[in-house]
């Protein structure tokens, strides 16, 4: 399974240019890199899309104000959610938050899905790509909801929602999660349905039904107690704290 290349590392996002300001459109028109793209599924460039995410809106960074967003995990059932706090974030930035508060390890590609435009990352030479969006120019552009994936052989696929902005607390550390559900995931398990028979079977208390044969190598991996995950808010600010801060 193809690991993620390492990222070149941004100071911030204030020099970053924004999406109506980028040139060589034509470029990202072309056939693109196909690490950038490796998505499950295909999605078309619609035109009215594409026009909009070339224009959001330039949006000056306003440190008074931070965003309420929840990621979800798309058909986990149970559900696996959560709630953060942050300001405005590039993409980039983005994709490490979401990395922390879910529990996952960044081993694998990502990508972001905006109305059917997708976002590369920096890596991949696209003219476009996720330092040059910010979460403040989605919300000032009415884009409330977008999609992240994560390792595209198991594809964990988010669905990020920009709930509403608030004012910043006066000596608060952001990005900040407050609430959430469902343990993340084990890497390379094999996706969400596998993951979901695994739970069921934990919670099996008849030995003899476990472990099923496709999900016995993968838990071979792991030395795994057959003791379901746990989530924990307090553990999640605490990376946060380490890796993002």
């Amino acid at each position: 399974m193809a690991r993620k290349p390492k990222s070149p590392q941004i100071d911030g996002e204030s020099s970053l240019p924004s999406v109506a300001s980028m040139k060589f459109w034509d470029r990202f028109k072309q056939p693109p890199p196909m690490l950038a793209f490796a998505f499950p599924e295909s999605a078309e460039d619609e035109p009215q899309s594409l026009d909009r995410l070339m224009r959001l809106p330039n949006v000056s960074h306003d440190d008074s104000l931070v965003y309420s967003l929840r990621i979800s995990l798309d058909d986990s059932k149970p559900s696996i959610w959560r709630r953060v706090l942050i300001k405005s974030l590039n993409l980039q930035v983005l994709h490490q938050v979401v990395q922390v508060v879910m529990g996952w390890q960044d081993m694998h590609l990502h990508g972001f899905e905006i109305r059917k435009i997708r976002v590369p990352f920096a890596g991949d030479g696209a003219a476009i790509d996720e330092r040059s969006i910010s979460i403040a120019q989605l919300f000032a552009a009415k884009i409330k909801t977008f999609t992240y994936t994560y390792d595209f052989g198991d594809s964990w696929k988010h669905t990020i929602a920009i709930e509403k902005t608030l004012p910043a607390e006066a000596y608060a550390c952001y990005p900040r999660c407050l609430d959430g559900k469902g343990a993340c995931p084990f890497e390379d398990i094999g996706g969400i349905d596998r993951w979901s028979r695994l739970l069921k079977l934990m919670d099996d208390t008849d030995e003899e039904t476990f472990p099923e044969p496709d999900l016995d190598q993968a838990l071979s991996r792991y030395g795994c107690d057959l003791v379901p995950p746990t989530f924990s808010i307090e553990e999640t600010n605490v990376r946060l704290e380490r890796e993002i801060w």
